[in-house]
């Protein structure tokens, strides 16, 4: 499937940010990073900007504020452990 400008767009922006490609004088990409070292977990966390939900006691004042932050932060441990592979073994099956 083909990606779209907009959205070739903002991944290379997110991708040049945290220094995963860089462009060189003839305006190709190259990769600029061990994908070793980079985790498909690691990847969607930059890719769609989440904020890391680190505070033991969850914020907000209300019950439902409280569970809420709760489920969330459960969710991303979930979520981490199952996409916890490097993106060179991801790529190399």
């Amino acid at each position: 499937q083909d990606l779209d400008a907009d959205s070739w767009q903002r991944l290379r922006s997110v991708f040049l940010e945290k220094k995963l490609i860089s462009e060189n004088e003839k305006g190709q990409y190259l990769l600029s990073r061990d994908l070793h070292n980079i985790s498909f977990d690691q990847l969607k966390k930059w890719v769609n900007g989440e904020i890391a939900l680190t505070a033991e006691k969850p914020l907000g004042r209300l019950e439902f504020q409280q569970q809420a932050y709760r489920l969330l932060q459960q969710q991303r441990h979930q979520q981490q452990d199952t996409l916890d592979i490097n993106l060179a073994d991801l790529f190399s099956k």
